[in-house]
């Protein structure tokens, strides 16, 4: 199971910002993306120009480069597929990005799971129905005693 605990950050103060702290900062999250079936991800990763979202020649490179890098999970008898990217950026004009919310968004939300934790407690996203998924990814809070 792919587990994660949050990162700790410096806080944002009047201080920091002042201490240029935030220069060149950019927000990291942890994305995973679980799908039912492998096959209609890969059909889309072969033209993803062909929805209703167009990307250039190098706005496809860096989304096919962006699935290539991720770390994956496959069960072989049910042929569902799971992408877990460690840290990496999210913003909504990213392509990579684009590309995943175009992929869900038309998708029957039984098909997939998708999880998104960024940098703050407060930073999560869940979507889609495929939580009794064969890879057993989920999304887990606890609280322990060292």
């Amino acid at each position: 199971m792919w587990f994660c605990q949050a990162d700790s950050f410096t806080p944002f103060t009047p201080s920091t910002l002042n201490k240029g702290v935030l220069y060149g900062l950019s927000f990291r999250s942890r994305p995973r993306l679980a799908a039912q079936a492998q096959a209609k991800l890969e059909i889309s990763l072969l033209n993803p120009t062909s929805g209703e979202e167009a990307y250039s020649p190098e706005e496809e490179t860096a989304i096919r480069e962006f699935f290539n890098s991720a770390e994956t999970r496959k069960d072989e008898a049910s042929g569902a597929v799971a992408y877990y990217w460690p840290r990496t950026k999210w913003y909504s004009d990213y392509p990579e990005v684009r590309f995943i919310e175009s992929f869900l968004i038309p998708s029957d939300e039984m098909e997939y799971y998708f999880l998104r934790l960024g940098e703050y407690e407060d930073d999560t996203e869940v979507s889609g129905g495929f939580w009794e998924n064969p890879l057993k990814m989920a999304l887990n809070r606890s609280i322990a005693f060292a």
